[in-house]
């Protein structure tokens, strides 16, 4: 167990206590008191999120959202989806795709496995494609559409 179960959505409570504890080594009475205020703040915050589940989805992989969000992956890349949106993706999570309210790509995505195939450099490497609100694609400087992402966190 790490720091980073604390902050996982999908860690089941008892997960997070745990990790609490894990974190505290030897465990002190001040350090079981934080651990417990940690718990019960988490306990909070799921509660929270129950609660917003059902006035509205924030989940983008779970169907379409009902506000503008931002989506980060485990490298730091930021994926913005826009109300009524959601986001397809690889079981593995290379490939992500923004789909419209009506199930359309939007042209957002992240290609984090490349195109081995294409004679580009940048299209063979992880990369990604943005689409402005006009339509137009954004582009390098040189005006390639294979914007550099981060393939490492």
């Amino acid at each position: 167990m790490t720091a980073s179960t604390l902050v996982d959505p999908s860690a089941s409570l008892v997960d997070k206590g745990l990790a609490v504890f894990d974190l505290a080594s030897p465990v002190s009475s001040g350090e079981i008191r934080a651990g417990a205020r940690a718990v019960e703040g988490a306990v909070d915050r799921i509660g929270d999120a129950r609660r917003g589940a059902r006035s509205g989805n924030g989940n983008p992989y779970n169907g379409p959202v009902s506000e503008d969000i931002v989506v980060v992956d485990r490298n730091g890349n930021a994926i913005p989806v826009r109300q009524g949106e959601d986001i397809a993706s690889s079981p593995n999570g290379d490939f992500q795709q923004v789909r419209s309210s009506e199930g359309r790509p939007t042209g957002d995505r992240m290609d984090r496995a490349g195109h081995p195939r294409q004679s580009d450099p940048a299209a063979q490497a992880p990369h990604g494609h943005r689409v402005r609100s006009d339509g137009s694609q954004v582009t390098r400087s040189d005006g390639n559409p294979h914007l550099p992402i981060r393939d490492e966190p």
